[in-house]
């Protein structure tokens, strides 16, 4: 038989460390995965835009919007403009096909250059052009599941820079969580009268490396990338990982960061979303 004895402060000092221990593992069960991945599908996505720059005399897929079946010629009246989400992804929300200005930005999957690289062998049903997608068509349904991101809560795109309600998230409003970064055409320089001249100079300097440095340059974030920059300083908004003026990005080079962004900071030590040179 073992003698009683006293309970001791080395014993209680373990005890502590003890239960230090299992809430710490306790609070990480009960935290979303996302916390420490905030890019879950970025490596996919880096992977398929190399694939796609090889094949683009290393051109990433900035492209301009036009209507389906015409021309691709700003003097033809052909030229709409640009959307952030006709990268890749699946079908808009049909709301999209409804309105005659929200129309002109209802991009078919089919019609997304980079899904091809992200969906190789999956067919995005769509009329044949110039038809365009009825807002009830079935084809609506069709997922572009490397484009939707978990923490995706609701999308600012019908409403910029607003937030639709919870539930309605980017990926479901537009077929993507991710978008291309537009600031980044505007930067360039020269003045240039027609934005079909702009992107093809732009897309030039971004394949050439000149003025993008590959490990800064973001070509793909989240919408709160946009969203915050673009705003009055002060201003605040909280992402769907919870966290306040913070936007997970993809790089030129490749390589993904969650970053702090603030209003009108185009370019960090970290970061640049702006043409550098």
């Amino acid at each position: 038989m073992r003698n009683a004895r006293a309970f001791t402060l080395t014993d209680l000092l373990t005890l502590i460390a003890v239960l230090t221990l299992l809430l710490a593992v306790a609070a990480a069960a009960g935290k979303p995965p996302g916390r420490f991945n905030p890019f879950p599908n970025y490596a996919a996505i880096a992977q398929a835009a190399g694939a796609y720059r090889n094949d683009n005399q290393n051109r990433l897929p900035f492209t301009l919007t036009y209507r389906r079946g015409t021309t691709k010629s700003a003097t033809s009246g052909n030229l709409i403009g640009w959307a952030s989400w006709q990268w890749a992804g699946k079908n808009n929300l049909g709301r999209w096909a409804t309105t005659s200005w929200h129309s002109k930005f209802d991009i078919e999957a089919a019609d997304r250059p980079m899904n091809a690289y992200l969906y190789p062998g999956t067919v995005f049903d769509a009329p044949p052009p110039p038809a365009e997608l009825p807002a009830n068509d079935p084809a609506r349904n069709q997922q572009a599941p490397i484009n939707r991101d978990p923490y995706d809560k609701a999308s600012h795109q019908w409403r910029w820079p607003n937030a639709e309600p919870v539930g309605l998230s980017s990926y479901i409003d537009v077929g993507t969580s991710y978008h291309t970064n537009m600031t980044g055409v505007y930067s360039i320089p020269g003045h240039y009268s027609k934005m079909e001249d702009q992107f093809q100079a732009f897309n030039a300097l971004l394949a050439a490396g000149t003025g993008f440095n590959p490990s800064r340059y973001v070509w793909l974030s989240e919408e709160f990338t946009e969203i915050v920059i673009h705003q009055q300083p002060g201003f605040t908004i909280k992402n769907g990982r919870g966290d306040i003026n913070k936007s997970a990005m993809l790089y030129l080079d490749g390589h993904a960061g969650y970053e702090d962004v603030a209003p009108q900071v185009f370019k960090t030590p970290i970061y640049s979303l702006v043409y550098e040179e």
